[in-house]
């Protein structure tokens, strides 16, 4: 029988991204940014003294240097995964752009070895290299269910008609969900609730 498909944002949902690029602004270039004050993920926005630029500049930085290496998938996500992919065909969407495809590659390989269908690259609301939106890759795909960190991309996917879990972060906090984008706190939370979307929680 033909797997399911299920879609799965890449940062702050399978890896800790964000942390690990706030140290690294810390520690290279002096910028003390508290991961908890993070109420709007366009760091320039919640941090004004940081500029737009910089920050483009400096998480160009970060992805090319051996701090990237340390990033840690989110707590139990190796879990979650493992057995999601028993049940489905799992993909992964990210607004990373497409020069860290190799990198991005690499990481998903060292924590969740062979265990996607595919990467695939959409264009953000900062980064417009490709061609597709979040929310048109997970049409054309056909997916039953797409786990996100950022309420727009989110709110964008559903209103294509894919159910969407809400991966509960700082700068996520201050919207009203609608009832059909469910908040998940834990990995083990989002693995119960996908599995219950595909009729495959036992």
């Amino acid at each position: 029988m033909k797997k399911l498909k299920m879609g799965l944002d890449c940062d702050e949902v399978l890896f800790e991204f964000f942390r690990g690029y706030l140290d690294f602004l810390k520690d290279k270039h002096g910028k003390f940014c508290r991961y908890e004050n993070t109420f709007d993920y366009r760091i320039w926005v919640s941090f004004p003294e940081i500029t737009q630029e910089e920050v483009f500049r400096w998480m160009g930085e970060y992805f090319i240097s051996p701090e990237i290496e340390s990033i840690s998938p989110v707590k139990e996500a190796v879990e979650g995964i493992e057995r999601l992919a028993q049940n489905y065909e799992l993909h992964v969407i990210t607004s990373r752009p497409d020069w860290t495809k190799d990198i991005t590659q690499a990481m998903l390989e060292r924590h969740f070895s062979r265990r996607f269908e595919a990467v695939h690259y959409a264009k953000g609301r900062d980064f417009k290299e490709a061609s597709k939106s979040k929310a048109e890759i997970v049409k054309e795909l056909g997916l039953i269910g797409y786990v996100e960190d950022c309420f727009e991309y989110a709110a964008d996917c559903m209103n294509e008609g894919t159910r969407v879990l809400l991966f509960d972060k700082p700068w996520n906090r201050n919207f009203v969900l609608p009832n059909s984008m469910p908040r998940v706190y834990s990995w083990q939370q989002t693995t119960s609730r996908l599995l219950l979307m595909g009729g495959r929680l036992r």
